[in-house]
Order: structure tokens, then C-alpha cells, then sequence
């Protein structure tokens, strides 16, 4: 049992691995515009929200309207898999930056604060 949360995170890493040299091959086509993420549907809309960001600033729902988006759920005492997924995120964020908002959210709102 000891060894579940390092085959977990092998398992995760080993998949984002692929994922990534997939989309990163030598052969593959140019990358689409800043604008390539207009054209996809709108799968799901979000009910309205408010919280904190981590400068204690207010964010909405509505402040995110119109811009593409990305909500990421975490618990920030998590040692074992979060931290290789927040790495991920944070490759994915700096890669997308100009044209994809990321949202993380905490999932550990009494110990978590952004203040």
C-alpha cells in the first residue's frame, strides 16, 4: 500500500508524457492563431460564481466572460500527485498564456487563505 501514491503518479506523469510529445513532434503542423479557441462550442456554462483570488481580489463568473478558460480543483496539502500536476499546469500555462485563462481553485478552504 505504501507504493500506491508513486504508481499513481508515474501512471499520470507517463500519460501527460505522451499527451505532450504527441502534440510536439517535429512533423506536426504549424500551430493555429490566438484565435483557433473561438471556433470551439460551448460544451457546458458555468453556474454564476464569486470568490478571492489570491491577491484577495474579487473574481467572477462574469469577469471570465468571453475569455477562454480553464478551472483546476486542488488541495494544497496534498504531497503525493499534486505537485506533478501542478507542474504540468504550470507548463501549460506558460505555453497558453496569451490565449488561456487559468482558473485553480482550492479545495481546502479552511486551512487555504488568499490573504
Amino acid at each position: 500500500m505504501k507504493h500506491r501514491p508513486t504508481i499513481s503518479l508515474v501512471a499520470v506523469l507517463s500519460v501527460v508524457t505522451l499527451i505532450i510529445s504527441a502534440c510536439g513532434t517535429k512533423d506536426a503542423p504549424e500551430q493555429k492563431s490566438a484565435t483557433s479557441f473561438d471556433s470551439l462550442p460551448v460544451l457546458r456554462t458555468v453556474t454564476p460564481f464569486e470568490g478571492i483570488d489570491q491577491n484577495g481580489k474579487p473574481l467572477t463568473s462574469s469577469s471570465l466572460k468571453g475569455h477562454t478558460w480553464l478551472a483546476s480543483f486542488f488541495f494544497t496539502r496534498c504531497e503525493t500527485i499534486c505537485p506533478a500536476l501542478n507542474t504540468v499546469q504550470t507548463t501549460l500555462q506558460r505555453d497558453f498564456a496569451d490565449r488561456l485563462t487559468f482558473v485553480s481553485i482550492s479545495s481546502d478552504p479552511e486551512f487555504d487563505s488568499p490573504l
